[in-house]
């Protein structure tokens, strides 16, 4: 899984995180990382979109 760096993350979404804001939702942004990497694995070639 890609590292991230929190901080920058929080600056593009223009939003301000303290210390223990950063150590709360580094994890969950670890496992929706996680999560995004599954989805880009699933064979998507016969999905057709309505």
């Amino acid at each position: 899984m890609p590292k991230f760096d929190i901080e920058k993350v929080a600056f593009l979404a223009r939003i301000a995180i303290d210390e223990n804001e950063k150590k709360e939702l580094e994890p969950q942004l670890e496992k929706i990382l996680e999560f995004v990497e599954t989805l880009k694995e699933l064979d998507t070639e016969n999905i057709v979109c309505k």
